[in-house]
């Protein structure tokens, strides 16, 4: 994997999601879901809904095969939109993820650190200071019905800072909200308080120019707040969304050998190039003409001009590393779903992609390119732990037509592909998963082709990790694994709907269950947990 890419995976996984909205797609009608946890575990009835969660981050990340140029439809492995929308109805699917990004510079210098190389300190300073803030994200897309062509819009909101980014193909809109403003007028105001020792040495004359002037300007941010804040329209602009903006401005720019911070300035240039000046010009209606008066006054002057300018560049700043986070964030989500023996008992051509495909597809090629031509010992050490055997090896044997088979040696007996247990599969497909560092991991029936102590080793190995899981399971084993009652997620079908609900008064409910002697499992199977929980 291009260390550059790596490094944006490192650092998106840094976020936390914190909740998921899902409107019209498949059983899901309207529902939010929190993830007060790291690790989810979902469970429910066959057709209440757990493929289809799964399925609506593989959606979200499919976008990104689109944008690329890799897939022609996103939908078109669901046969269309109707076979993904609620009710199969032509009403809009929209999937909405919140993602809060702390920013902390003690966790991101360490990852710029050990990625960049020691001899580029400005890319190094660079990216430490814009990475080393902090940003709540809300991203949105939103997927129309159309009988001839997708079409699909994307948003980003920054609820802290007042500001929307919302793609509307062809044009772009740029929504600073009042709270914008408010922020931008109490730092005009505390600098205000700031000056007041300073205008003893300026001429009256000079203070009453200058106290219209800041008249003005706060008066113009009022009138701004009462409208509800300021749309500027990029017309024509180029980019369907914030992720396509993102594949252009920065995945492809790296792969040309472009610096990341050159590549983040480029996409700054791209989507902010001459907005500053117009919101600066909309702020500031009228500027002092300051040719001729004292450097006092002069220097009082620019520390508000500064204020301004800096508040805007910071804003249009947190917009493009919200655009770098959250697009990485969605590259970065890797999904598991059925194994397909027969597709992985055939060669599959080598490739240098680094994101495992949902269907297996490319995933000899993956294990192939992190062993670098064996299989890596890590996995190897995996496989002898849960076996308990010393000897575990596996090579790749090329074939005729330029393609590899991945055939595995247990204590010195060659397996071909087809007599590789499912379970094995499995074990390998998670485990390098885990060690493509994903931002979010989905598993979907977890314990399927696992015996018991595959799953709790395995789940062990998701929490050492620290990789960000959404597990669906019917195994009794992951709900009785769970380290919380917070980490069970429970999905019902009510006929015309999937509901989603968390269990409450979590810790009474598990101090009722030690006095009953009863597991999670077996709780939720008699019926012991109630609605009241």
């Amino acid at each position: 994997m291009n260390k550059e890419i790596l490094l944006l995976r490192k650092i998106a996984r840094l976020g936390k999601l914190e909740k998921l909205v899902i409107k019209g797609f498949k059983s899901y009608r309207s529902v939010e879901i929190d993830f007060p946890t790291k690790t989810t575990i979902v469970i429910g009835a066959n057709g209440s809904g757990k493929t289809a969660l799964i399925e609506a981050f593989e959606l979200l990340r499919s976008m990104i095969d689109y944008y690329i140029g890799r897939v022609p439809n996103p939908l078109a492995k669901w046969w269309g939109f109707k076979n993904i929308s609620w009710n199969h109805r032509s009403e809009p699917i929209e999937i909405t993820i919140y993602v809060n990004y702390k920013g902390d510079p003690t966790r991101v210098k360490p990852i710029i650190e050990e990625t960049i190389d020691p001899s580029l300190e400005y890319e190094k300073k660079f990216l430490t200071n814009f990475f080393g803030r902090p940003v709540n994200i809300m991203y949105s897309i939103t997927l129309l019905s159309n009988k001839w062509k997708l079409e699909a819009y994307d948003k980003i909101i920054l609820n802290d800072s007042g500001v929307e980014l919302l793609f509307e193909p062809p044009h772009v809109k740029i929504i600073l909200d009042k709270k914008f403003f408010q922020i931008l007028k109490e730092k005009i105001i505390e600098k205000e308080k700031e000056v007041q020792t300073k205008f003893s040495e300026v001429s009256r004359e000079e203070q009453s120019i200058f106290k219209r002037w800041l008249f003005d300007l706060i008066q113009t941010l009022d009138e701004l707040i009462d409208k509800e804040g300021l749309t500027l329209i990029i017309t024509n602009f180029g980019f369907r969304s914030s992720l396509e903006l993102f594949i252009n401005s920065i995945l492809k720019n790296i792969e040309l050998g472009i610096t990341l911070s050159n590549a983040i300035e480029l996409l700054e240039d791209t989507l902010f190039d001459n907005i500053s000046s117009k919101v600066y010009a909309r702020i500031v209606k009228e500027e002092v003409d300051i040719a001729d008066k004292s450097k006092s006054l002069k220097n009082i002057y620019r520390m508000f001009e500064g204020i301004i300018q800096t508040h805007l560049v910071e804003t249009f700043e947190e917009i493009v590393l919200s655009i770098v986070l959250i697009s990485s964030f969605i590259e970065g989500i890797i999904t598991i779903k059925h194994i397909d023996i027969s597709r992985l008992s055939q060669p599959q051509l080598l490739t240098t992609t680094s994101y495992l495909k949902v269907d297996d597809e490319n995933f000899v090629s993956i294990l192939y390119n992190i062993g670098k031509g064996r299989l890596a010992e890590e996995l190897c050490i995996v496989l002898k732990e849960l076996w308990g055997i010393e000897n575990v090896s596996g090579y790749f044997e090329p074939t005729p037509d330029g393609r590899v088979v991945f055939k595995l040696v247990v204590d010195g007996l060659e397996l071909l592909p087809p007599n590789i247990p499912a379970g094995v599969w499995k074990i390998l497909l998670i485990e390098t998963a885990l060690m493509l560092e994903p931002t979010v991991l989905l598993i979907d029936e977890f314990e399927n082709s696992l015996h018991v102590k595959a799953q709790e080793y395995l789940l062990n190995e998701i929490r050492e990790h620290e990789v960000f899981a959404i597990i669906a399971t019917h195994s009794p084993t992951l709900v009785d694994l769970a380290k919380s009652l917070d980490e069970i997620l429970i999905l019902e079908y009510t006929g015309l709907e999937t509901k989603a609900t968390r269990l409450r008064k979590v810790d009474e409910l598990r101090k009722k269950l030690e006095e009953l002697g009863l597991t999670p499992s077996e709780a939720l199977l008699y019926g012991f947990i109630g609605k009241e929980h």
